[in-house]
């Protein structure tokens, strides 16, 4: 999907939900849309976001991750960095709040948002959380799977930049630790099908909110 992070969902520039979250969390001193492009730039800046923008050698398919946040941390002066995809529209303040209270108050240097998957899982075609010559576990009593949704990233900087000044590379640096995330939250848009499914799911919990409201009222 070109341009993903403008086209409109329910009305909106996809990446708008992600500068909102995050200004909503109360948490940053500072939110800043990283990109090469001045349309996305100037897009963050009336919603109320900085631009920093990263030079066009960091905007390819190649690049990695870590690439840019390195450019970014060695340019922008902070103790962590948290990174918010606007890939992923139904994050909530609450959950970047939890997210980042966590990274803190456990002593993190790389924190990385996960979905919990409670189901048999296998890897390269054994069982990872089951024991096949046992009998059948109902799901509700496994050892969840945790994978990573990259929804929020957050990094000790100062961690981050001494690993790949020495090594090349740092996304998982330091102590590393795990936040999950509820299946709202952790969706990410990578193709039309998600697109379908994040806007579905945004109809469904603003529907929701909306009764409850209702509810609300009524009973007051």
């Amino acid at each position: 999907m070109p341009k993903k992070n403008m086209r409109p969902l329910l009305g909106r520039p996809l990446i708008s939900y992600a500068i909102d979250a995050a200004l909503s969390s109360s948490c940053f001193d500072r939110v800043i849309v990283n990109t090469e492009s001045d349309e996305l730039g100037a897009v963050a800046v009336e919603l109320g976001a900085e631009f920093y923008k990263r030079s066009v050698e960091l905007a390819g398919d190649n690049v990695k991750n870590e690439d840019y946040v390195y450019d970014f941390l060695k340019n922008i002066e902070t103790e962590y960095l948290f990174m918010v995809n606007p890939t992923s529209p139904l994050v909530t303040p609450a959950d970047i709040r939890g997210f980042v209270e966590k990274m803190l108050v456990g002593g993190y240097n790389s924190l990385f948002s996960v979905a919990t998957v409670r189901a048999q899982s296998f890897m390269n075609g054994k069982p990872l959380n089951f024991d096949p010559d046992a009998p059948h576990t109902s799901s509700q009593n496994l050892t969840p799977i945790e994978t990573t949704c990259w929804a929020i990233t957050g990094w000790r900087s100062r961690t981050f930049i001494e690993m790949y000044e020495e090594k090349g590379y740092a996304t998982y640096c330091g102590k590393l630790g795990t936040y999950p995330l509820s299946a709202f939250s952790s969706i990410d848009i990578d193709y039309e099908e998600d697109f379908q499914l994040a806007e579905a799911m945004m109809r469904f919990r603003m529907e929701r909110e909306d009764a409850v409201a209702g509810y609300g009222i009524m009973q007051g």
